[in-house]
């Protein structure tokens, strides 16, 4: 008969060294946690990309994860695009009611879902860091 326990870990738990790797030093080193907004917020860069040997769909759901954190409302992930110079990807994610498709609209020139959205911008990763605090800045009063 079907394993059925054996096809879940290899779809929901199955992952490469280089993935389970880069996620430990993202969360470590790379995360940024603005806890009186219950904000996280994660960047990659093309040079850690190449450096833990990432493939396309290893940081799959890796915008999830900062929302495990008791009280996280908001967690946002930067990400350097491979192909596009000076492109960063935006993924955001929120829990509750917090309107991240509205600020990806504002923000980011995206949309998406109220708790699963996304965008795109030309700049800097300090820039796209900088336009993230902003855009958390201005809906304080609904992540406090």
């Amino acid at each position: 008969g079907i394993d059925k326990d054996r096809i879940y870990r290899n779809v929901f738990w199955a992952c490469s060294p280089a993935r389970l790797r880069l996620q430990g030093y993202m969360l470590y080193e790379k995360m940024e946690v603005m806890a009186e907004w219950h904000a996280a917020v994660l960047t990659l860069t093309c040079e850690e990309r190449a450096r833990f040997g990432i493939k396309q769909g290893d940081t799959e759901g890796f915008v999830n994860i900062p929302l495990t954190m008791s009280g996280m409302r908001l967690s946002v992930f930067l990400s350097e695009d491979s192909e596009t110079a000076g492109l960063i990807k935006v993924s955001l994610r929120s829990v509750d009611d917090f309107p991240c498709d509205d600020m990806a609209a504002r923000f980011f020139g995206g949309g998406g879902h109220r708790n699963a959205s996304g965008g795109r911008v030309m700049c800097t990763m300090d820039e796209a860091v900088a336009r993230v605090r902003e855009a958390i800045c201005s809906y304080a009063n609904l992540l406090k």
